[in-house]
């Protein structure tokens, strides 16, 4: 799913993203990452796509 949205939206070689695949699941009752950067201390380091998920049912909020 990432390298074909890759391909047709932003084309970012991503040969040297410089990090491997991230996988989070948030518990039923909550759960949230806190204030962060995505990259690191060098080019090298830099996440270049982040994507989100949601499979949850239907819930209040949001658009």
């Amino acid at each position: 799913m990432t390298n074909e949205a890759n391909d047709h939206l932003w084309n970012f070689n991503l040969s040297h993203a410089g990090e491997v695949l991230q996988y989070t699941e948030y518990p039923e009752n909550g759960g949230h990452y806190d204030w962060h950067i995505d990259c690191g201390h060098n080019m090298q380091a830099q996440r270049k796509i982040s994507i989100t998920v949601q499979l949850n049912d239907d819930y209040d909020g949001g658009e």
